[in-house]
Formats: C-alpha cells, sequence, structure tokens
C-alpha cells in the first residue's frame, strides 16, 4: 500500500521529470503557488467526485466493507483531480481560475437538483442527501470541464508568450526513458 509520503514523492517526479526545461525553470520562478493551488483544488474536486461514486453505488447495494474497497478504483477521481489541478495552475492558471469558478456553480446546482430528484427517486430522508450528494460530483465534474474548456478573460496563458492561441491545447508529453 502506499502512503502519503510516496505518492507525493511519485507525482512530484512524474511532473518533474514530464515537464521540459523551459517550463521546469518557469515552474520555479513564477508557475509554482498556481501548480499548489492546483493541486489542492483537484483534491477537493476529486474527493466531491469519489465520495458521489460511493454514494451512488450505495444506492444500488454494493456498499463499501473495508479501506481496500476505497483505495481500489474509487480512488481515481482524486489522483485524477490533483494531476489536472497542477497541470493547469502550470500551464494555464486563467483555465484553472475558471475551472473552480464554474465547478463551485456547478457543485450548487447540481446539489439542489439532485436533492429534488433523489427525493422523487428514493425514500426520504436518505434519498434526499444521496440525490444531492450525487448531484453533487456530476454538477462539479460538468461545470470544471466547461471552465477548463473555456476559460474566462482574453489571456489564455497557454501558447507563445501568453498571446491568445486558437489552436492551443493543454499539452501533455509522455517520455520513455531508456
Amino acid at each position: 500500500m502506499y502512503t502519503g509520503k510516496r505518492v507525493g514523492a511519485l507525482v512530484a517526479t512524474i511532473l518533474t521529470l514530464s515537464a521540459p526545461i523551459h517550463a521546469r525553470a518557469q515552474i520555479r520562478d513564477t508557475r509554482l503557488p498556481s501548480a499548489v493551488l492546483g493541486g489542492v483544488a483537484g483534491l477537493a474536486a476529486g474527493s466531491v467526485m469519489g465520495l458521489s461514486i460511493v454514494v451512488a453505488e450505495s444506492r444500488f447495494q454494493r456498499y463499501i466493507h473495508d479501506a481496500d474497497d476505497v483505495f481500489g478504483w474509487r480512488s481515481l477521481p482524486v489522483t485524477i483531480g490533483i494531476g489536472t489541478g497542477t497541470m493547469l495552475g502550470i500551464y494555464s492558471p486563467n483555465r484553472l481560475q475558471t475551472s473552480v469558478i464554474y465547478g463551485v456553480a456547478g457543485m450548487t446546482v447540481g446539489a439542489a437538483a439532485g436533492l429534488g430528484v433523489g427525493s422523487l427517486i428514493w425514500e426520504p430522508p436518505e434519498g434526499r442527501w444521496a440525490g444531492a450528494s450525487i448531484g453533487t460530483g456530476v454538477g462539479m465534474a460538468v461545470g470544471g470541464i466547461i471552465g477548463m474548456l473555456y476559460p474566462r478573460g482574453e489571456n489564455d496563458d497557454i501558447g507563445s508568450g501568453g498571446a491568445r492561441d486558437q489552436s492551443a491545447g493543454i499539452p501533455i508529453v509522455v517520455r520513455l526513458r531508456f
């Protein structure tokens, strides 16, 4: 089983090795606070998603019995959230900011919608909070993805020199070292 220190060291190693040399200098100089905030926001978002998955499964009589059930594939949203938030903080703080704003708005709308739908589908009081929990995760995911794909403002930091580049995307680099 991985401890917190091992997972943190693994994530830091992957992020450091995958970034180009000029990006490493840029990370050290200007983007480190955004990367850390992005990682923390991703941790929070992934935790909400993981909780929503567990609650949704419990509504269909699939329950968690021990810690191994939680640390299986159900913890994948946390890992994805930390990685995505950190990368957005490094490569485009504007997209990170918009993703957080839209994600919180989506959480609010999703919780309200899930509260209503859950009380219609399942018996109260469990149906209300379960629906709100599931709706929170769905709304946050939808809002966060929309915010990531359509950033607010004129400046998108991805591209050459911070200028707006219509063909720009989130760069993904895979290196295999032999």
